[in-house]
């Protein structure tokens, strides 16, 4: 019989941030969708804060948009990443780690299809 099977049905959100941080690795829990939400709209409100900067301003904004990620990144990681790790990963990684995160919300990954033979 087929059917849903919620311990496949999409891959643990583990993450590794070695070797730039030794040791800062783990699984992230699974956050409820006000979690998401509000991580969501911090990284729109990020994205619209520094399209608006010019470049006179841009590091001190880049600096507090960074903050603001990275906070809500540990935040609907349940701690499992400090702002402290985020931030002091180089900047295409945190790019590529927040991207990675927002991707598994918006269109989770499997390792089968959720559904059992």
């Amino acid at each position: 019989m087929a059917g849903f099977d919620a311990g496949t049905a999409v891959e643990k959100l583990d993450f590794t941030f070695e070797p730039y941080l030794p040791g800062v690795k783990g699984t992230i829990p699974e956050p409820p969708q006000d979690a998401v939400d509000a991580f969501s709209e911090v990284m729109a409100g990020a994205r619209a804060l520094l399209a608006k900067v010019d470049d006179d301003e841009s590091s001190e904004s880049e600096k507090a948009a960074t903050l603001e990620v990275a906070r809500a990144l540990s935040s609907i990681c349940s701690g499992a990443i400090t702002t402290d790790q985020f931030v002091a990963l180089p900047p295409r990684l945190r790019n590529a780690f927040a991207g990675w995160l927002m991707g598994q919300f918006a269109n989770p990954t499997s390792a089968s299809d959720g559904s059992t033979p």
